[in-house]
């Protein structure tokens, strides 16, 4: 039985945080390449959740940089 905690410690041990100018497109390749190398450290393609923190204006260019 896990101690009360662990569960939480390892689920959250695989988020994490960046910052960057999302007007730039060298933003959005360093994430690419950052997603692309904890993917080969696991050994499949994961899942991929993103929150927004941005101004609705800016949606439409953050998802195209995300697809």
């Amino acid at each position: 039985m896990p101690k009360n905690g662990d569960s939480k410690d390892e689920f959250l041990s695989h988020f994490f945080f960046r910052s960057g100018d999302i007007t730039s497109k060298e933003t959005f390749l360093r994430l690419k390449e950052e997603l692309a190398k904890r993917d080969d450290e696991i050994g499949e393609c994961t899942h991929k959740l993103f929150y927004l923190a941005v101004v609705p204006d800016l949606y439409e260019s953050v998802f195209l940089n995300l697809s």
